[in-house]
């Protein structure tokens, strides 16, 4: 009687070791998931907030050449050579760093109208070269001076 009940208690114990792990393995991918999302989520929030500002100086420019003044800060701007737009970069703070792991490719595309130029912008922010983290589209109108 004696060694049945010892016996009845090493399987219970197996079997709440065995529960306890299974609990820890399913726990940790858990926080394992968790960490890989947080993680995307703030390179996405990044990554709308330098879209943002990108969009806020399409909209302060008046020319290509000043859409590159006013996103270059420590040399971390540059002309697109092959196609209209600059090209800026940013470290993961947000910080402007010409060797950053964002990159922030703004087009300049005008199209002229009878009482001004209306511009054309695609803002795509990328992490490390990798696929688009963040598209914006925008127009802004540039109202011709009057003499």
């Amino acid at each position: 009687m004696k060694r049945q009940n010892l016996t009845s208690f090493y399987l219970e114990a197996l079997l709440l070791v065995v529960i306890f792990v299974s609990m820890i393995l399913v726990l940790t991918g858990v926080f394992g998931a968790a960490r890989t999302q947080s993680t995307q989520a703030k390179r996405l929030s990044q990554a709308v907030t330098l879209a943002s500002n990108a969009a806020e100086a399409v909209s302060a420019a008046d020319s290509e050449e000043s859409l590159l003044r006013l996103l270059n800060e420590n040399d971390n701007a540059l002309r697109i050579t092959d196609d209209a737009g600059v090209t800026a970069f940013y470290d993961v703070d947000g910080s402007p760093d010409p060797r950053g792991a964002f990159r922030v490719d703004v087009s300049w595309l005008p199209e002229g109208t009878m009482t001004g130029t209306l511009v054309s912008s695609v803002i795509q922010v990328r992490f490390d070269g990798d696929e688009p983290v963040y598209r914006l589209e925008t127009l802004s109108f540039k109202k011709e001076a009057t003499p």
